[in-house]
Order: structure tokens, then sequence, then C-alpha cells
């Protein structure tokens, strides 16, 4: 079944096209059988294969014009010392709060590698608390101060989840 389907989003308010975009796609289903009517049988019905080519339309176009829950994975650092396996563990029971003072305490620490390491993980606690901008500082500080090169792509992954946060704020602004 081919599926052609078009899209435009208007703001009534200001006499605006917000969103535009047509949507081609084909669907096949397909089945097995002894005779072709045991595997019409195991077809869906027009009626149906139309129904289903429609809603998966409308979810492409949802996905392109509605924020999504993206599941992401982050790996902190566990084994400096014995106070970061202390924090490995609340971690490990989403305790990220009990886990905070405790890299906060080695963010200053006089050993370069420790405190890079206690400023990544603080940089990941706050992007889990929802602060990107306290996160990004935590990052940066990682690298700039104390030359950990795991968070140069941490850096980046930030800014480019804050520009599409900030791009998310400016299109909800009016909703």
């Amino acid at each position: 079944m081919n599926v052609r389907s078009g899209w435009t989003i208007y703001k009534p308010a200001d006499h605006q096209i917000v969103d535009r975009n047509a949507f081609n796609d084909e669907m096949r289903w397909s089945e097995h059988g002894d005779t072709p009517e045991q595997v019409m049988a195991k077809l869906p019905s027009k009626r149906r294969a139309i129904n289903e080519s429609g809603f998966f339309s409308g979810n492409e176009y949802a996905r392109r014009i509605s924020p999504t829950w993206v599941a992401e994975h982050r790996s902190y650092f566990r084994k400096a010392n014995d106070d970061f396996k202390i924090a490995a563990r609340y971690v490990k029971r989403d305790r990220w709060s009990d886990a905070i003072p405790i890299w906060q305490k080695y963010a200053v620490s006089s050993d370069e590698k420790v405190a890079g390491r206690a400023c990544y993980n603080m940089a990941l606690a706050s992007e889990v608390e929802g602060n990107l901008p306290l996160a990004l500082e935590w990052a940066n500080r990682a690298w700039k101060q104390h030359g950990l090169k795991k968070a140069r792509q941490y850096i980046l992954l930030l800014e480019q989840r804050m520009a599409q946060q900030s791009r998310l704020d400016e299109q909800m602004k009016d909703m």
C-alpha cells in the first residue's frame, strides 16, 4: 500500500503556517499459505490496511514535530578512590543527591586526575537533575582546568542538548 499524506499546521492568531510536510511511504504485508485463499485470509482487510497505514503516517509526522523521550546512556567515574566507590553505590540506587557532596569535595582536589573525574561526575549529576547550563560548566571545568579528554565529547553533547532545548522552548512558547 502506498501512503501519501500531507500535513499543514496553522497558527490562526498570526495567520501563518507553522509547519508543512508531505509524507510518502510504502507498506507491505506478506503471508504464506498453501492456497491463495489461505494467504488472503491471513492478510489484513483493505480497511485495516488503510487504518494501519494512516496510523503509521500520523506517527511519523508526530515524531517530526513533537518532543519524544530518547534513552541515553552515560558512564561516570567510579574508581578514582574509595569515596568514588561509595558515590557509585548511591548512583546505582538513583540517589544522586547523596553522591554530589562526595564529588564536590574532590572537584577541588590537588590531584588533577581525581578533580577532573569529580567535575565530570558533577556534570552528569547536573544533567540528571535537568540543569544543563550547570552541567556544561562542570564539564568545561573537567576539560579546561583539569585536562580530562573525555569531557570534550560530553561538552559537545551538552551543547547540542541545550540547542535542542532552546529550539523546543521557542516552538512551544505560544502553545
